[in-house]
């Protein structure tokens, strides 16, 4: 791929992150969108999946006329399931979107391509993914630690099954 510098003239990814006056820099990635290509930025190691590839890219999309392309990623996940836990978040590729990688970087966060003729990454010599998956659960409620009086009951009536029952065994033998 021949060297072009993305985001060239274009301030909004250049200058302080700034996101209420419509200023988004500091990013580790830049979108091609003519080439659906999100490429790593040069000394980059390290990529969360949710924060650098998804929600910048949402920012990219406002600015200028790059809503004319083809999504890049979908999300799922966040639905609630019992015990006050959420499902974690998976993110697709898609539209033919892929991942430039060219040094090693670890990938945090669930992501796949929904093309399945296509992975994620296009890994150049001297790259690579190291890649880190989060827990299905992102958000658990937890208590003090304390227990009800109904499973301090029920706890010392297993306590004293458990005496009961070793004393046995101890006569029979």
């Amino acid at each position: 791929m021949p060297s072009i510098a993305f985001n060239y003239g274009y301030n909004e990814f250049w200058a302080v992150y700034d996101p209420a006056n419509g200023l988004y820099g500091n990013q580790k990635v830049a979108f091609d969108g003519p080439n659906k290509r999100i490429i790593i930025h040069e000394g980059v190691t390290d990529i969360d999946v949710k924060q650098d590839i998804y929600s910048n890219w949402k920012e990219w999309m406002q600015v200028r006329d790059n809503a004319k392309y083809l999504p890049a990623i979908r999300t799922t996940g966040g639905d609630p399931v019992p015990g006050n836990q959420f499902t974690g978040d998976t993110y697709f590729l898609i539209n033919d979107w892929q991942i430039v990688v060219n040094q090693l970087v670890k990938v945090t966060g669930i992501l796949y391509h929904d093309n399945p003729e296509l992975e994620p990454f296009i890994v150049n010599s001297g790259g690579g993914v190291i890649s880190t998956v989060s827990n299905l659960a992102q958000s658990v409620t937890t208590s003090d630690g304390a227990l009800t009086a109904e499973q301090a009951a029920q706890l010392a009536l297993i306590e004293e099954v458990l005496r009961a029952a070793k004393q046995s065994v101890s006569l029979s033998a």
